[in-house]
């Protein structure tokens, strides 16, 4: 630690154990356009430094140190080399304890005046409102200049005291910054003195541990963050380099990763509190969003959450019921976290906001905290299930209190995500029904990241679909005397041709049951096309065909062997068969991949149905049914002949389905040959 002497106005080190350290003053500032930094100390003599008017800021701070009492005095400007990206990082995660170990706090507001100065006490409240216009208020920084400190004085720019912290200035403090009195009121150790020396974490007068950390922790997370919503700093990094000590956590520095920064606090805030209010933020961007949010400026407005208990007085230290406490876990992925979830209703009451999500398709998941004034009201988000145990967050505007205390309650918004107390009020624009009848508790996986399509979930696996899943690749083998080309139209699981390059769909799938008194398992149906120029190139001959595929199981013991099953049709024959509305959308290349995904993952759900279980294809002359009437070996093959021809030949068509595994991985591979015959 490096710091002034305030007599010579000269720079110490001190590199020896914590309790060497003297007692000494700090300064919390804003910094101006031109400051003395430690290369000025380094490269220029007193003398010269005397001659710069950013100098007069240094030493006013030392004359007051020095009137107090102090020997030494710590300023952020010239007290670190940042020129020294190790001295700079130590800085950094070591400034909350530097602030905390002080014994006085000094706060210079270079852009506030005091009308009448010579009158102590002061009275601030004719100057209350350009009091709080200062700049200092606004930055990130000195949030944890506020609240570190023992004792903390406020001077104006010709350093006049203006009051003490936790004198006449307490309450109008808390009232603009939103922090809780109690963070300051509390007492920090048993002296109970206000000036005293912290080190190595105990008071020097007492040798208690200072409570400041307990304290902190006692507050919710979410809380915590509301205090820092409206502060800014002039580095994107900073927003969370500057809550390090708030939230006794430790980062690397990586200056240039912008945003990334604050979900890397927010990784080591969950670590180690798991706090599950952490999620309680709101914000505008709609649509599917990643669980945690990129800026402290989305937990504005927090819900009032009660704090943590405490083992008594004397010790704020949380003291969990670990009998049933199950951790929250985080990782670049996922958020996992044990929690009630409750399904929703999403009502269909006029214009709902964009990226709203479709009626009965999401969750409320309530967190593991509840408020101030009733411990039944839980602050709830909205999840989507996105199979599995995994779930993504929607409507990231939205975060409300609920009480469990009716089966179900129908809650009102307007587009902002304001809740809305009149069922009449015309500015309603979403309504949610949450069935806390129907709540249960789960351990769920919620994405971190915004774009759950990178992400491969798993699926919850039925006890009766056993088989390995994996990708399904799509082979073609065109060894016909004619040029045909070939594409997949839609189908679903989506598909990969061992031909492609660059990234592929390997959405999670499961098979279908589509026969109640048997273990046969509809895997998919793919519906390609086929076109091939006839010989006088004045003409095309074109093929629709649709392949279905699965397999059938047969338990023997802790054997599943497999018999996959493979079926070939006419688009034209099975849609016109199946009734389905299919018919009209299945053609169309213009609809989003997911949707298509949707739809036909919905189509294969229709034909495991009961009623398709014997249906019949009328087809070519003869009719087939959908699924193989047994399953003996064999049945992986099928072949469909004439699906094209030109004067001189026909094309056959055979395709077969199988299963591969090689170190673990398995994966289906569905193989079409072509082969001409002649006519």
């Amino acid at each position: 630690m490096r710091m002034l002497n305030t007599k010579t106005i000269q720079l110490e080190s001190f590199l020896g154990d914590e309790d060497d350290i003297p007692p000494y003053a700090i300064l919390s500032h804003t910094w101006g356009k031109r400051e003395i930094l430690f290369q000025d100390f380094k490269e220029k003599t007193l003398n010269r430094l005397e001659r710069e008017r950013a100098f007069a800021k240094v030493e006013l701070s030392c004359d007051r140190a020095r009137y107090d009492g102090f020997k030494y005095i710590w300023i952020d400007t010239c007290c670190i080399d940042k020129s020294s990206s190790a001295e700079l990082s130590e800085a950094i995660n070591s400034m909350f304890k530097w602030y905390m170990q002080s014994s006085i706090c000094y706060v210079f507001l270079e852009d506030f005046v005091a009308e009448h100065p010579s009158v102590q006490p002061f009275d601030i409240g004719p100057q209350l409102q350009d009091f709080f216009r200062c700049r200092w208020f606004t930055r990130g920084w000195t949030l944890q200049e506020l609240i570190a400190p023992r004792m903390v004085e406020f001077f104006d720019r010709d350093w006049n005291l203006l009051g003490k912290r936790d004198g006449d200035l307490l309450n109008h403090l808390c009232r603009r910054t939103g922090i809780q009195p109690q963070v300051f009121s509390e007492h920090r150790c048993d002296c109970k003195r206000r000036r005293s020396l912290i080190r190595n974490g105990r008071c020097g007068f007492c040798y208690v541990q200072d409570e400041l950390p307990q304290i902190l922790d006692t507050f919710a997370v979410s809380t915590k963050m509301s205090w820092a919503s409206n502060r800014v700093t002039t580095r994107k990094e900073d927003a969370a380099y500057c809550l390090l000590g708030l939230f006794d956590v430790n980062v690397p520095l990586l200056y240039g990763e912008g945003t990334k920064a604050f979900l890397r606090l927010q990784h080591a805030i969950i670590r180690q509190s798991q706090d599950q209010s952490i999620l309680l933020w709101r914000s505008d961007r709609h649509g599917d969003v990643g669980c945690l949010d990129s800026s402290p400026e989305s937990f504005e407005s927090p819900m009032s959450i009660s704090r943590r208990p405490v083992r008594g007085a004397a010790s704020k230290s949380f003291e969990p019921n670990f009998g049933s406490l199950v951790p929250v876990e985080i990782t670049d992925l996922v958020l996992k976290a044990n929690m009630w979830i409750c399904p929703c209703e999403v009502g269909d009451y006029g214009q709902q906001p964009k990226g709203s999500v479709p009626k009965g398709s999401i969750w409320a998941g309530l967190l593991d905290v509840f408020l101030d004034d009733d411990h039944f009201i839980r602050p709830a988000i909205f999840l989507r299930h996105m199979g599995g145990n995994l779930y993504c967050r929607v409507n990231s505007h939205i975060a409300l209190p609920v009480s469990p205390r009716a089966s179900r309650t129908m809650y009102n918004f307007s587009s902002k995500g304001k809740l809305l107390e009149d069922e009449q009020d015309d500015r309603i624009c979403l309504q949610i029904e949450v069935s806390f009848d129907r709540a249960r508790k789960e351990n769920v996986e919620i994405l971190v990241k915004t774009a759950p399509l990178r992400f491969m979930p798993t699926i919850k696996e039925d006890p009766e679909l056993v088989p390995s899943k994996g990708p399904l690749y799509i082979v073609v083998n065109n060894s016909s005397k004619m040029l045909i080309d070939h594409q997949v139209r839609q189908g679903f699981p989506p598909c990969i041709w061992h031909s492609a390059r660059g990234p592929q769909d390997r959405s999670p799938w499961q098979f279908r049951k589509c026969r109640p008194d048997t273990r046969c398992l509809f895997g998919g149906i793919h519906f390609l096309g086929f076109e091939s120029e006839m010989i006088d190139r004045r003409q095309l001959d074109q093929a629709r065909i649709a392949i279905a595929w699965g397999t059938q199981v047969e338990y023997e013991g802790l054997e599943s062997p497999e018999r996959l099953w493979c079926r070939i049709f006419d688009t034209s024959a099975l849609l016109k068969a199946t009734d389905d509305i299919l018919q009209q959308s299945w053609k169309s290349s213009a609809l989003p991949r997911d949707e298509i995904s949707c739809s036909m993952e919905a189509y294969r759900e229709r034909l495991s149905r009961p009623n398709f279980e014997a249906l019949s294809v009328e087809q070519l002359g003869s009719s087939k049914t959908l699924f193989p009437g047994n399953f003996s070996a064999g049945w992986d093959v099928d072949e469909m002949p004439n699906v094209l021809e030109d004067p001189r030949f026909v094309v056959d068509l055979t395709a077969k389905i199988s299963r591969e595994e090689l170190l673990g991985r398995t994966h289906y591979e569905l193989t079409i040959d072509l082969r001409t015959r002649k006519k």
